[in-house]
């Protein structure tokens, strides 16, 4: 199964929509332009025409509701759709910003949120501290015993330093 690029699936469905209301817009002027025959026709016509020129009026006003019915149907679903995608996108954007194997923000998260932190403390004239942390000797240690028990030791290390931070630290 192809996999549609979200960007390209906004894209599709605002084409969709547009297509959508150009269609409408176009059975709409079609239904005023009716309108205005009938009500000519109505003030030119005795009573013998009035009721096929009132029949005519309901058939056609008629066809135009089911035509709206089927537009908020379509517009239903595309809403539908455009809230399914923008939760699509805020999931993958919060995946961006978690690294994989530990499970904790990754650079790019950092890189977003230190700007922020540092903004807010000094519009709020606060001090910000900033912990870094290394793992003493881990090159040697993955060299040693190999990527996947270092693998381990780092989701165990990102777990204990996740279970600390508190409150508004990141």
């Amino acid at each position: 199964m192809q996999t549609i690029d979200p960007g390209q699936r906004v894209q599709q469905i605002m084409g969709d929509v547009l297509r959508a209301i150009d269609s409408s817009a176009g059975e709409t002027k079609s239904f005023n332009t009716d309108l205005d025959k009938f009500t000519t026709d109505i003030s030119s016509t005795g009573e013998e025409g009035l009721n096929s020129i009132v029949s005519k009026l309901l058939q056609k006003t008629q066809e135009f509701k089911i035509k709206g019915d089927a537009l908020q149907q379509k517009l239903e679903q595309t809403k539908a759709e455009v809230d399914n995608l923008k939760t699509n996108l805020q999931e993958a954007s919060t995946q961006m910003m978690i690294d994989s194997l530990s499970g904790v923000a990754n650079r790019k998260a950092f890189d977003e949120n230190i700007q922020k932190l540092t903004a807010t403390a000094q519009a709020e004239k606060r001090q910000l501290c900033l912990l870094m942390i290394d793992i003493d000797h881990f090159k040697r240690f993955n060299d040693t015993f190999g990527h996947l028990i270092g693998d381990q030791v780092i989701k165990i290390v990102a777990a204990a330093m996740k279970d600390m931070v508190k409150g508004k630290d990141f």
